[in-house]
């Protein structure tokens, strides 16, 4: 008889309904006449690892923005963890020296009892980030 009451708050625990991530905006690079590539992930950031909820994949072009739309979904935070901490993570080559950057957003925390999160965000990305790599975008890496 001890046993239910934990049997019960696992079912329930376990019976959570999925929260939608939505993330919208555009992704811009004002370099001239430029060829500049990017991939932009949608993130539940935890501690020990990020929770990837989409992603861009690899994009390139020579328009000065690139319009993006993103959705995911996650049930849980983890033990004792009752928010969602949500961003977006752009690696990209808009820079004046070549090499690539890394530009991490916060994007908020939210509960996690919330059945849908949507964020914008549409950032300007000349020389924006911590650089992390000298190559040119011919030589573009992400993982």
């Amino acid at each position: 008889m001890k046993l239910l009451p934990l049997i019960l708050l696992v079912f329930i625990t376990c019976w959570t309904e999925a929260t939608k991530f939505v993330a919208s905006g555009s992704i811009q690079c004002d370099m001239p006449g430029q060829t500049w590539c990017f991939v932009l992930t949608l993130i539940e950031i935890d501690i020990f690892y990020d929770d990837l909820l989409a992603a861009t994949g690899t994009q390139c072009t020579s328009n000065k923005s690139w319009p993006y739309h993103l959705e995911g979904k996650d049930y849980d935070d983890g033990v004792f963890d009752n928010a969602y901490e949500v961003g977006l993570h752009v690696k990209h080559n808009c820079t004046t020296h070549g090499g690539m950057y890394d530009l991490l957003h916060d994007a908020g925390t939210y509960p996690i009892y919330i059945e849908k999160i949507s964020v914008e965000w549409s950032p300007v990305l000349n020389d924006k980030g911590n650089h992390f790599i000298s190559e040119s975008y011919r030589s573009f890496v992400f993982d």
